[in-house]
């Protein structure tokens, strides 16, 4: 009798989750078609579409795993159009908080008792609510400040219900052969790798506990350090790092009339900050953390960089990290030298050897399109080894991804999260220290790295 009842209990489970992707499915295409309408209104009305605008909106009342999708592809500067890279970085998790009964359930559940218990303070209104969770307040047992994320109620089966949907999108895709659109298959890949790794807290918790130890001794760097016992799946409890974001910093300097913004402001300057010195410590940090240890964190926007007295950089959301293999950085350093000595040959070469080919791949018009964008990232008459850049490292990487997306050529992972980080430091350089010279600083990361593997071989073949 009781095999009968589970068997029933799974049916009806089966049913309502049928029911609910076939709910969120009818949502998808309500707000698609809504979206279409509008378009389609303005382009009648001789108005602007605003395409990217348009997508943004939309992933953005679906919510979910929607939204995170329209993150996931603001990241993909190598396969999206710039203009719908810019419009999606807007996208928020605008998500309501969960309840205090809610919190309290999910941590009881967790770590076996009640918050007021576990810590010895911890304040239930959230400092910050995402689609996946919220961030919370608290004081350890022996007065330590520290933030504790707790998970959404629901939420794994909502992304996997999304991430399912996603991937027969993709699956229509390839079947009608809409081949402008085969790009969204890596980015839905990508959207089932990120969602996992957020979705279990204990690798977030992992990876920032990897990023730490990799940056102890580093003065310029800080990691919030784990509070392992009170980290589940589903709960996280960090050191809380006590500093403005970059994000308000933009804010404080762009309205300082506004609320206290300027007060703001100037304390933080009185604390000793200066622009030029905090971007420095950025891209230091970051091409140390890739070059010598391989790791790095792979979702530097705004929001995630801190300011510490003294131009510390802190680093918070650990959710997204990359790891680089010994020859995979070999590799791009090959890549990155080839294109700081402006030597187009070694460029188009290196290149390839960081690349994935389609069947149908162009390699001859891969190179003749490079020795065409040249110009326009050189200063002319080009001499190879003594160059002076005309663009930033991030134009010139974006002629390269398209140059390869347009001819069947298309970059390794590994290679893309590196280059999107490198984005992301460069739009961070230009606000904070303009004039800064990334080019040269990566040129001088790389041959750093290759002076120490070449004294680590060195004294390999002594012993």
């Amino acid at each position: 009798m009781r095999l009968i009842w589970e068997a029933i209990g799974r049916l009806v489970h089966n049913r309502h989750r049928r029911l609910a992707s076939l709910r969120r499915l009818i949502q998808a295409v309500a707000v698609a078609l809504r979206l279409l309408a509008v378009a389609l209104l303005r382009r009648m009305r001789g108005l602007p579409v605003d395409g990217p605008e348009l997508l943004r909106q939309g992933l953005q009342d679906l919510g979910g795993a929607f939204l995170k999708f329209g993150q996931v592809l603001s990241l993909q500067v190598e396969l999206f159009p710039p203009e719908y890279c810019n419009a999606l970085l807007a996208l928020l998790d605008r998500i309501p908080p969960f309840p205090r009964r809610q919190v309290e359930q999910i941590v009881a559940e967790e770590l076996g008792g009640m918050p007021e218990n576990l810590y010895r303070q911890f304040d239930y209104t959230p400092i910050a609510a995402a689609s996946i969770g919220q961030v919370h307040r608290a004081v350890l047992k022996d007065g330590s400040a520290v933030a504790v994320k707790v998970q959404r109620p629901g939420i794994a089966h909502i992304f996997e219900r999304d991430c399912l949907l996603l991937e027969q999108l993709v699956r229509l895709i390839v079947t009608l052969r809409i081949r402008s659109l085969y790009f969204l298959r890596e980015s839905v890949r990508e959207l089932s790798s990120w969602t996992r790794d957020e979705l279990d807290y204990r690798r977030e918790a992992s990876y920032c506990e990897n990023l730490g130890r990799n940056a102890a001794g580093i003065a310029t760097e800080r990691i919030p350090k784990v509070c392992w016992e009170l980290t589940t799946s589903r709960v996280l409890t960090i050191e809380f790092l006590e500093g403005p974001s970059v994000a308000e910093y933009f804010r404080f300097v762009e309205t300082p009339a506004a609320r206290d913004y300027g007060e703001r402001l100037a304390a933080i300057h009185a604390e000793g900050f200066v622009a030029s010195e905090f971007t420095a410590n950025i891209i230091s940090n970051f091409l140390r953390d890739a070059f010598l240890s391989g790791a790095f964190h792979a979702d530097l926007h705004p929001a995630n960089l801190l300011i510490l007295p003294g131009n510390v950089v802190g680093y918070v959301d650990f959710g997204i990290v990359a790891f680089l293999t010994q020859d995979t950085r070999r590799r791009m350093v090959r890549l990155i030298l080839a294109y700081a000595s402006g030597d187009l040959r070694a460029t188009y070469e290196c290149l390839l050897d960081v690349c994935t080919l389609e069947d149908d791949a162009d390699l001859a018009a891969v190179r003749r399109q490079i020795w065409e964008a040249a110009p326009q990232w050189y200063e002319q008459p080009a001499v190879p080894g003594r160059v002076h850049f005309r663009v930033s490292v991030t134009k010139a990487f974006l002629d390269l991804f398209a140059i390869c997306r347009d001819n069947g050529v298309f970059l390794d992972r590994e290679m893309v999260r590196f280059i999107r980080s490198i984005f992301y430091v460069d739009g961070l350089v230009s606000r904070l220290a303009a004039g800064s010279d990334l080019a040269g600083q990566l040129r001088q990361a790389v041959e750093l790295w290759q002076t120490n593997e070449a004294r680590q071989t060195l004294t390999s073949s002594a012993a």
